[in-house]
């Protein structure tokens, strides 16, 4: 089950970090001999991957990375500028004299 989550990690990593092209087939039969595990061990990641949107199945077409989406990428940056304006409100809140100085240093280097 550890070297399962392990095999899990990485390929998460690779498909967030666009290690993989848009589009490029996953075959479980080359993910298997380069994580030396079973088939069954791969298609079970990769169905899991599947249910979180970070690959594509189809039947009989196998699994793909999925293509590069202008809409997804509109709610992505939509959404990341909801937690990074909610990360600088936390941190104006939480922070204190010491942040408020080293933010201050931070902007009169810029």
């Amino acid at each position: 089950m550890e070297s399962e989550n392990k095999i899990y990690r990485e390929l998460k990593k690779r498909l967030t970090t666009d290690t993989y092209d848009h589009g490029q087939k996953l075959r479980a039969e080359v993910l298997r001999e380069e994580f030396a595990c079973s088939a069954s061990t791969v298609r079970e990641i990769l169905f899991r991957l599947a249910s979180e949107g970070l690959v594509h199945f189809q039947d009989q077409r196998g699994f793909r990375v999925p293509e590069l989406s202008p809409t997804k990428l509109i709610e992505l940056t939509h959404m990341r500028i909801l937690l990074e304006s909610e990360g600088a409100v936390l941190s104006i809140r939480q922070g204190g004299v010491g942040w408020e100085a080293s933010l201050t240093a931070a902007h009169h280097k810029l």
